[in-house]
């Protein structure tokens, strides 16, 4: 099947669409300080419970924070805190980690929750087409108080290269926008760390699937605004944190 323009088009639509639903806005904070950090993640149901997957130095950064550190998850400001360490899983070679939530803690989050049977342990493809949303944040100041204020960067690309443990993503600036509230050069934003990627599009048989969640944004590499590649932790390499 050959794919065409307006083919493409509603392709990335669609990926966008799932992962602005899944991808979760994260706040990393010392609650006796000012300073504030972002990143994302995704809930995802699992035999287990619900897991909170995302980049493992956000989660380690949250730990070294000790008793006054706080994640904040979600949309409405449900705050995790005092996280045993039993519940928290850091991959030991890769940037990536899981915390598992109490019922409680997802619900909280008012978030959609990922299921665990679109998460994809087979590998990817050079090529194939995938989509992601992260949250870089910006300070800004709001009557007379600075304050963090968070938005959103749509990103689709194409799968470059690939290694054992991580895939890169060679940006398509057709499709790289953020929302209101970013302020600063699109290739100088953080907070996209953890961001679940989706697989949208099987190049070599140029057919759509529905989005399946490969893999999580861990480290960006920008050379001007719109030169940039992201790289991914695959799904794959950390199977045996999701079993």
């Amino acid at each position: 099947m050959k794919l065409t323009k307006e083919g493409f088009e509603r392709i990335a639509t669609a990926g966008l669409e799932t992962a602005q639903r899944y991808a979760l806005p994260i706040l990393v904070f010392d609650s006796a300080k000012q300073k504030v950090n972002t990143a994302t993640g995704t809930i995802i149901r699992t035999a287990k419970g619900a897991l909170m997957a995302t980049a493992g130095h956000v989660i380690e950064e949250f730990v070294g924070l000790g008793d006054t550190g706080r994640m904040q998850i979600g949309g409405m400001g449900y705050v995790l805190k005092n996280i045993s360490a039993d519940r928290i899983k850091i991959a030991r070679n890769v940037d990536f980690g899981v915390i598992h939530l109490t019922d409680d803690d997802a619900l909280g989050a008012k978030w959609s929750i990922f299921p665990d049977s679109n998460l994809h342990f087979d590998g990817v493809q050079q090529m194939d087409l995938v989509a992601y949303v992260g949250f870089p944040g910006c300070w800004k100041k709001i009557e007379s108080a600075k304050t963090m204020v968070m938005g959103r960067l749509f990103c689709v690309g194409a799968i470059e290269t690939i290694e054992q443990d991580q895939f890169s993503i060679r940006i398509d600036e057709r499709r790289y926008d953020s929302e209101q509230g970013v302020a600063g050069p699109l290739d100088d934003l953080g907070g996209i760390s953890g961001a679940p990627v989706f697989s949208l599009l099987d190049f070599r048989k140029s057919r759509m699937r529905a989005p399946l969640l490969v893999g999580w944004i861990h480290e960006g590499m920008a050379w001007e605004e719109l030169n940039q590649k992201h790289y991914v932790v695959q799904a794959s390499f950390v199977k045996s944190l999701f079993l």
